[in-house]
């Protein structure tokens, strides 16, 4: 994180962390962030170039798509998150130049990816955004406000994803608990 121009609150862990550790954090879900800053960009002028990398095959252009439907921006690149070798990945990024890249591969791997990938990408605004392509396409359902206003949508996503969140969502909570039980949380 410390590589980060700016770092916010997308989910209960790191909002437990930061209060724990004195700060008066909110969450702040990119699935709320995103589309905002997306609007304002488009009402400052020309829609902003994205990119788009996460996902299962195909989920990423299909979530572009729902970008392009809203008048959120241009998708100029969408790739699966799922790749063993990001080396062409890379050079498309870098050769299309996009203003923002939303890499959506759920916490930790997409920040451990964006730490690893940063100096060969190009001058871009870049966004981890979790399960937000999923949500773009209706392929998954954000929780009613009353849930996540008492920080429980990682409830209700694990209700509809159990086989695909439990690990990592598992492993999360141990990181936390190490954490907070290890005096630095």
């Amino acid at each position: 994180m410390s590589g980060a121009s700016l770092i916010y609150a997308d989910g209960v862990g790191p909002v437990l962390l930061g209060r724990v550790r004195g700060g008066r954090l909110g969450r702040s879900a990119t699935t709320d962030i995103a589309p905002a800053i997306l609007e304002r960009w488009a009402a400052e002028g020309d829609l902003p170039r994205i990119a788009l990398l996460g996902g299962p095959e195909g989920l990423a252009a299909a979530a572009g798509q729902a970008l392009e439907d809203r008048g959120l921006g241009r998708a100029v690149y969408a790739e699966s998150g799922f790749q063993d070798d990001y080396s062409d990945v890379l050079a498309k990024i870098r050769a299309i130049r996009p203003d923002v890249l939303f890499v959506g591969m759920g916490a930790p791997r997409e920040m451990e990816w964006c730490e690893r990938y940063l100096g060969e990408l190009p001058s871009c605004v870049v966004i981890t955004c979790g399960g937000w392509f999923g949500f773009l396409t209706g392929k998954e359902r954000r929780a009613p406000r009353v849930v996540q206003a008492f920080g429980g949508e990682w409830i209700w996503r694990l209700a509809q994803s159990p086989r695909r969140l439990m690990g990592r969502y598992g492993r999360g909570l141990m990181i936390v608990l190490k954490e907070l039980s290890s005096g630095r949380g």
